[in-house]
């Protein structure tokens, strides 16, 4: 006697793929710089008479890594006004710790 699965398994998967909603998320930014790097690309090696060709290839892969060097700055900025406003509150509650000790005990 054989036990035939495939059918069980194919009946599972399409009971599967009928419940399971897929969610396409699209990300436009992406394609939008995609584009402007080979635009960029293509004025870089000289299609059409363009002042390009005498860019410098950190701006012709500026639309590639750009994007995460800017989410990356805001990123530390926040990160250092974070660090400022800490150090600020520690200095102040220093400040008025040594007030109390030295200037109001006499």
């Amino acid at each position: 006697m054989s036990i035939n699965c495939s059918n069980f398994f194919n009946k599972l998967i399409e009971e599967k793929k009928d419940s399971v909603k897929t969610i396409a998320i699209t990300n436009n930014f992406a394609g939008f710089s995609t584009l402007i790097f080979a635009i960029l690309l293509l004025l870089k090696a000289g299609i059409g008479n363009t002042v390009a060709t005498e860019w410098s290839w950190w701006w012709i892969t500026c639309p590639l890594w750009g994007p995460f060097a800017l989410v990356l700055s805001f990123f530390l900025l926040a990160i250092l006004i974070f660090l400022v406003g800490f150090l600020v509150i520690a200095l102040t509650k220093f400040c008025i710790y040594l007030y109390k000790k030295f200037l109001n005990g006499k």
